[in-house]
This record gives structure tokens, sequence and C-alpha cells, in this order.
């Protein structure tokens, strides 16, 4: 149901790439366009090349994403995947418990992780706003 979000983002890529056109001297325009498709490649670029900026992506839950989905069942889904884990979730985010009742205590201790990770992820989208404003528009565009 979710794929028809993600085949137009896809779309809007492959547009952008193609719209950039050959390497040359207009490249320098595309930092500082306007336009939706040079928004995105700088978004895409940014993602992946820096890593600050990647940490303040993840606090895309909060963000709408493209879907199909209503939002309210994306939200339940969200949260619910996010803070109960499955056993092999655990073992790869904190390494294997020691014992049994090791995965009911990390499993009960996950939304005090999880406050302190939206702590951290929310400094560093702050940090980025500050350096870059103009990508702004990207992350708050209804989608």
């Amino acid at each position: 149901p979710e794929t028809g979000g993600a085949a137009r983002a896809v779309m809007a890529t492959v547009v952008a790439a193609r719209t950039a056109g050959p390497a040359g001297g207009e490249l320098a325009a595309w930092e500082t366009s306007r336009a939706p498709e040079a928004v995105l490649l700088r978004h895409v670029l940014a993602g992946r090349l820096d890593p600050g900026y990647a940490e303040s992506l993840r606090l895309a839950l909060f963000r709408r994403a493209p879907s199909d989905a209503p939002d309210a069942v994306r939200l339940v889904r969200a949260v619910a995947g996010t803070v109960w884990l499955s056993r092999a979730q655990v073992d790869a985010l904190y390494g294997p418990p020691r014992r049994r009742l090791g995965y009911l205590g990390r499993r009960l201790r996950r939304p005090l992780d999880l406050l302190a990770r939206l702590g951290r992820y929310g400094l560093h989208a702050w940090k980025v706003r500050r350096r870059r404003p103009d990508l702004e528009e990207v992350t708050n565009r209804p989608g």
C-alpha cells in the first residue's frame, strides 16, 4: 500500500537528476536554486554526505511521508514498531542480554532510550536548520 508514495519519490529523483544536465558551470546554480528538483537533490546529497543532517532526518517519524495509508494508521504502526521490539531487534540494537529476563528489562527501558535519542536527534536537527535554513522547506513540505 505504501509503494505509491515511494514510487513518486523515486520518479521525482529521476526527474531531478535528468534536469540537472551535464556537469559544468551551471551546476553551481543548483546550490541556491529554489526549484523543487534542486531542493530534492540537495536534500539527497546532504543526507548521504553530512552526518549531522543524516542524524536530524531520524526525526522523520513525526513528519509526513509519502504514503497511501491514513495518517492515524501510519502513526500507530510507527509507534508500535518503534516501542515494542522483537528479540532480534533487541539483539541488534543493544546486544543479546546475558539472561532471559534481560529482554524484558531492555523492552521496559526502551521508552527512556527513545526519549534520549529524540533529544539527541532534535539537537542535531536544530543545528542543521541553523546552518542551512533553505533545507527546512524540503522537510516540512506536505507530502
